[in-house]
């Protein structure tokens, strides 16, 4: 579980960075705080979550400017946007 981050900016929870690849399994990620951007996830990168919930984060659920994968996911009840996309790519697969 990954909670009770707080950034200024760019992912309270995970930040993942240019070119960077982060794949997580049945994580929890909540309660994250970021002033600016993404607080539960800001990615740059490759990201994969699989069985694994986004939620309760204090702006968006995931930031997206790199590419993203989520599959058999949930993300809910963030602050704003579950997801915001950036001239990026996202796959969903059996998400809600």
């Amino acid at each position: 579980m990954i909670t009770g981050g707080n950034a200024e900016s760019e992912g309270g929870g995970i930040r993942v960075g240019n070119n960077a690849i982060l794949v997580a399994g049945n994580s929890d990620i909540r309660n994250n705080i970021c002033i600016d951007e993404g607080a539960g996830i800001y990615n740059m990168g490759n990201l994969l979550l699989l069985n694994s919930g986004v939620a309760k984060n204090q702006k968006q659920g995931i930031n997206n400017t790199g590419s993203t994968i989520l599959i058999n996911s949930t993300i809910y009840d963030n602050l704003r946007e579950g997801i915001r996309n950036f001239t990026a790519s996202a796959g969903l697969i059996n998400t809600r």
